[in-house]
Parts: C-alpha cells; sequence; structure tokens
C-alpha cells in the first residue's frame, strides 16, 4: 500500500467527525451524540458562510509612529498606547473618510486597506490623500501636545507611510474567520514603510502610475528586504495646485487631440458667451459613463479659455469630489482653492487664511468666515454668532448658504465666474444642495457652472436638472467605431501600418470609451505586443496572444462589479476581454 499522505481540509475533518459520531449512535447515546453533532454543524456553517478567497486590485497603506521619547521605553506598553489612543481615533477617522478599511493595528502602527472589500476607481487617490492627511493630523497633535506642555514625550513624534498597489488575496484568516489581504503586495507595502523617512508617504511606482496626474513627487530606488534588485518608488510631496492637476490618464509622453467631441466644445464655449454677455447664470451637467471622455473635454474646455480669455476678466475655480464623502467637501475645495489654502494645512492656519481672504469681500463681514468655514468643517464653534445659534443646525445651514452665495456672488461682480466641478456624482448630498442654491440665487449673475456626473447621479438626485431656466444637460456618448479608429491612430502616431486584426481588437473591446482605448494600449506595450522604437512602434513576436488587463482598467471593472447585486454578479454578461 502506497505511503502518500493526505492532507485533510477543516471542512472535511468536520465531516469526517459527524460521520464519525453518527455511526457511534447507538453506543454513545441520542443525547450525547445530538448535542456533539449540533456544535459540529454549527461549526460546519460558519466555515461555509465564509467566502472564498479572491484576487482582487487593491491598495495597501502601511503607517508607524516613530520618535516617541526614550522615557517610553521604562514606561508600561499599555500606558503608551493610553497615552496615544486619542491620536489613533483621529488617525483611524482620517482614513474611514477617505473611503478605506482598517485592516490591524500593529504595535505603534496600522494596516489600512482601500478597494476592499469594496472597490472605488481613485482608491490610489484615496490612500494617498489619506496618508498626506495623516501626516498633517499627527504634526498637529504634536503641536498641541507641545503648546500645553502637558509632556515632552512625544515631542519628536513622526510618522512613516508606505502604500502599494497591486493584486492581492482577500480572504479569512484565523478562527473566527477575520477578512484581510494577503500576498506580495501586502509585504512590500510593509517594507515601503519601514524604508520611508520619518514624516513622509512612500509609494511603489505601480501606485505612482495611476496617482501622477494629482500629486507632486520625487523619485528614487530603495533596498528592501527581500528583494534581489533596486525597487522604484516615489516620495509623494503634496497635491498639485488645481490648475496643474491632470486626470492621469492617457499614454505618457504622447499628445493627442481630442477625437469626436467637437460639438460638445462647441456647445460649452458657446454656452459661457451668453453667461458673460447677458449676465445669466447657468449650471451644466457634462453627464456621461466613466472613461467615456467627460474629463477630456472639460480639459480641453479650460485651455480654450485660456486662449481665448485675458486672465484678468475670467476667474475659474476647480473642483472635484472624487476622493473624500464628508458634508459640503466639494465647495470646501472651491473655497479652499481660491482662497489658496491646501487640504493638509492645519485647522487653525486655515482658519486664519479664511478669515484674511474674506475680509476683502463684500464689506468684511466677519460672519461669512465664521458660518462658511463652519460649515466646510473648520469648527468655529468658538465664534459668538455660532454660539447665539448653538442647537439650530438649520439656521446655522440657511445662514451659510446666504454667505456662500454672497462669497460667489462678490467674485462674479468683478468678473464672470467659471466653476468647473468634476465627478458630482460622488457629491454629497449637501454640497449639490449648495450647487442647487447658487444657481438659482445668482441666477442674473455672469455664473457658469460646469459640472461632470454620470448617470447615477440620477439614483441620488433624480430631479437634477429639472430648472430648465437655468440648468442644462450635455450628454457625452460613446465613440464611433471610425471615431475609435482615429483614436488609435492618433495615440499610436507614427510607426508600422496598424494591422486590422489589432484595430478592431482594441476598438471592439473598449466599445466606444476613450480610457478603455488607452488603457489596453498600455496594456500591449506592456505585453510587448507593440514594442517601441526609434521610428514609433512595431508589432512584437507574440503578436496578440496573452496579454493582461491593465490595473487602471480593472479597478474600473471592478468597482463596478463591487455596486452589483448577487444576482447581477452571478446572471451579468461578462465583460469582453
Amino acid at each position: 500500500m502506497s505511503g502518500t499522505h493526505v492532507t485533510l481540509t477543516k471542512r472535511e475533518k468536520l465531516e469526517q467527525a459527524i460521520a464519525a459520531l453518527e455511526a457511534q449512535r447507538a453506543l454513545l447515546g441520542e443525547e450525547v451524540v445530538i448535542t456533539a453533532i449540533s456544535s459540529l454543524r454549527l461549526e460546519l456553517q460558519e466555515l461555509e458562510a465564509r467566502p472564498e478567497p479572491q484576487r482582487k486590485l487593491a491598495t495597501v497603506l502601511f503607517a508607524d509612529l516613530v520618535g516617541m521619547d526614550a522615557s517610553t521605553q521604562e514606561m508600561d506598553t499599555k500606558e503608551v498606547l493610553e497615552m496615544v489612543a486619542p491620536l489613533w481615533e483621529r488617525l483611524d477617522q482620517v482614513i474611514l473618510t477617505h473611503g478605506g478599511t482598517i485592516d490591524k493595528h500593529l504595535s505603534n502602527g496600522v494596516m489600512a486597506l482601500f478597494g476592499l472589500p469594496l472597490a472605488q476607481e481613485n482608491d490610489p487617490e484615496r490612500a494617498v490623500l489619506a496618508g498626506l492627511a495623516m501626516q498633517t493630523e499627527v504634526q498637529a497633535w504634536r503641536e498641541e501636545r507641545t503648546a500645553i506642555q502637558l509632556t515632552n514625550t512625544f515631542a519628536n513624534l513622526q510618522m512613516r507611510i508606505g502604500i502599494n498597489t497591486d493584486m492581492v488575496v482577500f480572504g479569512s484568516v484565523g478562527s473566527k474567520g477575520e477578512m484581510t489581504a494577503m500576498g506580495d503586495t501586502v509585504n512590500i507595502a510593509s517594507r515601503l514603510q519601514t524604508a520611508a523617512q520619518a514624516g513622509t508617504v512612500l509609494v511603489t511606482q505601480k501606485t505612482w502610475q495611476q496617482i501622477l496626474g494629482r500629486f507632486e513627487g520625487s523619485g528614487l530606488f530603495i533596498t528592501a528586504k527581500g528583494m534581489q534588485e533596486p525597487l522604484p518608488v516615489y516620495t509623494v510631496q503634496g497635491e498639485k495646485s488645481m490648475a496643474l492637476r491632470t486626470s492621469g490618464r492617457g499614454m505618457a509622453g504622447i499628445q493627442t487631440r481630442m477625437i469626436g467631441r467637437d460639438f460638445e466644445l462647441t456647445q460649452l464655449q458657446t454656452t459661457f458667451a451668453a453667461v458673460a454677455e447677458e449676465r445669466r447664470a447657468n449650471v451644466v451637467t457634462v453627464l456621461g459613463d466613466a472613461g467615456i471622455g467627460k474629463s477630456r473635454l472639460l480639459q480641453e474646455y479650460a485651455d480654450w479659455l485660456k486662449e481665448h480669455t485675458n486672465t484678468n476678466t475670467i476667474t475659474v475655480i476647480q473642483g472635484n469630489s472624487a476622493t473624500r464623502h464628508d458634508s459640503y467637501y466639494l465647495i470646501r475645495e472651491c473655497v479652499a482653492s481660491w482662497l489658496q489654502i491646501s487640504y493638509s494645512t492645519p485647522s487653525q492656519m486655515a482658519r486664519e487664511q479664511l478669515v484674511a481672504g474674506m475680509s476683502m469681500i463684500d464689506g468684511g463681514d466677519q460672519g461669512m468666515a465664521e458660518f462658511i468655514g463652519h460649515l466646510i468643517g473648520l469648527d468655529f464653534s468658538g465664534s459668538q454668532r455660532i454660539q447665539n445659534l448653538p442647537d439650530d443646525a438649520k439656521q446655522i445651514r440657511s445662514m451659510a448658504f446666504q454667505y456662500l452665495a454672497r462669497f460667489f456672488a462678490a467674485i462674479c461682480l468683478e468678473r464672470p465666474l467659471v466653476l468647473v466641478l468634476e465627478d458630482i456624482h460622488w457629491a454629497d448630498s449637501s454640497s449639490l444642495d449648495v450647487i442647487e442654491h447658487l444657481g438659482q440665487t445668482c441666477a442674473t449673475l455672469p455664473l457658469l457652472i460646469i459640472c461632470s456626473a454620470r448617470p447615477l447621479l440620477f439614483k441620488a438626485r433624480p430631479r437634477w436638472a429639472e430648472d430648465s431656466d437655468v440648468s442644462t444637460i450635455l450628454p457625452v456618448g460613446p465613440l464611433s467605431l471610425q471615431q475609435s479608429d482615429m483614436l488609435v491612430e492618433e495615440i499610436l502616431g507614427k510607426g508600422e501600418h496598424i494591422p486590422q486584426e489589432l484595430l478592431s481588437t482594441i476598438t471592439e473591446a473598449a466599445s466606444g470609451n476613450a480610457f478603455y482605448i488607452e488603457e489596453l494600449i498600455k496594456s500591449l506595450f506592456d505585453d510587448g505586443v507593440i514594442l517601441a522604437n526609434s521610428d514609433g512602434w512595431r508589432m512584437g513576436a507574440t503578436g496578440l496572444t496573452g496579454f493582461q488587463v491593465p490595473p487602471t482598467l480593472t479597478s474600473v471593472l471592478q468597482a463596478r462589479l463591487d455596486k452589483l447585486t448577487v444576482y447581477e454578479r452571478i446572471f451579468c454578461s461578462e465583460p469582453r476581454w
């Protein structure tokens, strides 16, 4: 007989134990067997209820506190933890506010996941914004402790943060079935955190490729434990100004013409002319699916404004809802952008900048800064005006809305104002309320509010843009097959003649979605199907066999799947790849 050893799974062991007890029912007695089997069956049910491990794209963040005073080494661990507990409450809230989940707390650190259990398309951006905000919180907490001279223990306290984006195995571990992420992606994020300098956020190249349109950073190589080759990484230095941000999409180093959106661009140009000449507000919602070309259209429109309008005769303020869901976050972005307040600016400094900036507007009414600031989360609860209305949130909101209308109206009096608000389908309901309020109360002012949104906006706001006097919907549909071909040719530029098989593979799979076309071409380069050379490009020897879906496209698809019901996941048709 063979000596082969067979390893049984826990499920198989439970099933065998139940079967063995059933066979001994007569010998052991009904009561004993029923009691034992009930316990085993309950354990089996719990085991079967656990989801099977899944491979998913995720962004993993590791953070660790360093620089505690040497005196903490003589203190009891529990005592040290109690001292920093208030800080961890603030740091945990930062992670949750940015859409992350806390996987586990480790000694002086934390592991957080973005994209698990549910994915969003900009999880890497959210993770990096969370990392920067965590650094700000640590700095503020340290300064608060120093100011009130509680202790010098944390005078040099700082945080190291490492972030990585890639595929992980997401499943349950331990007897209680806790869900967690596992694999090399997690290990690399942990090693980045260890390698990061105190006070910095270090990200891998895969994360950087997906966030470079929004953040400033510098590249370097590190040698991490377990790595045979130096690892290319980036230190994130902060957010770019709104004027310098890009979608991060497109082919690196390749400038392409906008394809297939001439009609929509003309509509936006005509609308601006009407708003400026007639001094009549308009709220335009550029509506279309993910990746269809809304951001590129708005970018092209912003470029047109710069080319055709003197900077002294127009004001442009931009905001984006994609990274946070705080109440009034989109409005905070607009106000902060105009006053040049960074999101990472400590709260006290932000309040001071807000008061100073608004003192120059509308007669310098102090109430404007206090009510608007309080509404957008800068905490003016110490204001006498706010204290006079401590239990009347509705009246505070009403006053803040009036001041916001006066704030934007004052800007409009100097020159036409264009608010460019991207991804409002992700905006909180309060921010949408403000947009509608501005459209109505500033109706006789040269104010143009351009919003980009996906159709899911109407799930939250079924009656959005119903006021036809001030609201317009500008739909953006898929590119035609001919336009898709033109985009592929535009991206690939000079080089070999594009084989029809390659052209058809890209355009048919993308179904008129410009983002999909770009990402598929990137993937073809990455997999060696297309090779770059001095003349442009050429087909690789492998042909079209076996290329993989690129991570950025995976995140879009994964986010869509995560929003489906179980029934829809089972019965909906698979994407064509």
